[in-house]
Parts: structure tokens; C-alpha cells; sequence
């Protein structure tokens, strides 16, 4: 759903947020927690996973990784690795 909606790409100290069919984007900074709300859903993104998905996983969509990231807290409430992170995100792909 958020990923069929949303783009998001890190522009300098920001994160741009934009629907696929507006050009428009909408910069959130990058140490800031920020949501996105579509069809009744809100997800919260946060500074750390953000710094995550810079550094590892550039390859997935935010969203991914958020929801990872949600799902392992959830489930163990404990500091994560990115082992975890790996793990989770095979999980949640199939």
C-alpha cells in the first residue's frame, strides 16, 4: 500500500516524500521522526531507522525496513542487529 503510493529518496540533510502520481515532494529532515498516513494507515519513521536504511539497505523501500523494524520490537522489545533486520525483512517478503 505505502509502497505503491510513495517514493522516497534522501535529498542532502532530508528526506523527500512524494506520491508517484504528484510531483511535489514534501522534505522531512533526516534526525526527525515524521508519518505518512494512506488509506487509514499511519506509519512513523524514525531518525535511527532512517540512518539504517541509508547505510544498508538502500535497496528496499523505507516502508520495508520501518515495518521490520516495528515487527522485531514488537515481537522481542530489545535492541536490534541488522542480522535481525535481514532476517525480518525475508520473513515479511514472503
Amino acid at each position: 500500500m505505502f509502497c505503491e503510493k510513495y517514493e522516497i529518496f534522501v535529498y542532502n540533510d532530508y528526506v523527500a516524500v512524494k506520491t508517484k502520481n504528484f510531483n511535489r515532494p514534501t522534505f522531512h529532515l533526516k534526525n526527525q521522526p515524521f508519518s505518512l498516513l494512506c488509506s487509514g494507515r499511519k506509519i512513523k519513521f524514525t531518525p535511527e531507522v532512517i540512518k539504517i536504511w541509508e547505510k544498508s539497505y538502500k535497496d528496499k523501500h523505507l516502508v520495508e525496513i520501518q515495518n521490520a523494524v516495528n515487527a522485531l520490537l514488537i515481537s522481542y522489545q530489545q535492541e536490534l542487529s541488522e542480522e535481525d533486520i535481514n532476517k525480518m525483512l525475508i520473513i515479511l517478503e514472503n
